[in-house]
């Protein structure tokens, strides 16, 4: 019986690896990855083995958004605040700006349902992530307040 168990145990254990597996691989091919040499190979797949841990993680939490992978999944916090031409350190400071009355406000909104948000946008190697979020507000307090959603340039 407990030899059943061990091979049990085992064969789950090979099972989910090749899964596991399949999955990076399904990745790489999906984002036509290129890996130079076998160290770069277990590197990538080790970050994004981190990545998916913390997707899976965040995702059985059941909070209003779920994560999933992109393109920057195999990369390093650095190599992808490199890219972004990032200069922060991760630290944000935030002014006092005042009391809000919050007791009439609903205690969520789906803006995406309202079809008040426009589409994902790649910003590439552009460093101007606050543009990118200024057009987003933008466009969607047009959206609301005027009942047409536009796509408007960051530049």
């Amino acid at each position: 019986m407990k030899s059943f168990v061990v091979a049990t145990l085992a064969a789950f254990v090979a099972g989910y690896r090749m899964e596991h597996e399949a999955h990076f691989m399904n990745f790489v091919a999906s984002h036509g990855k290129v890996y130079r040499t076998v160290t770069e190979y277990k590197i990538r797949k080790m970050l994004w083995e981190e990545a998916d841990k913390f997707i899976r993680t965040h995702n059985s939490q059941h909070e209003s958004y779920i994560l999933g992978h992109n393109q920057f999944s195999d990369w390093s916090h650095e190599e992808f605040k490199r890219l972004m031409g990032s200069e922060s350190d991760g630290t944000f400071q935030y002014a006092h700006v005042g009391k809000f009355d919050t007791d009439h406000l609903p205690h969520a909104v789906d803006w995406s349902a309202k079809k008040a948000v426009s589409g994902i946008k790649d910003q590439n190697k552009c460093g101007a992530d606050w543009a990118f979020a200024a057009i987003g507000a933008i466009e969607s307090a047009y959206k609301i307040n005027k009942g047409s959603l536009y796509s408007l340039s960051e530049q």
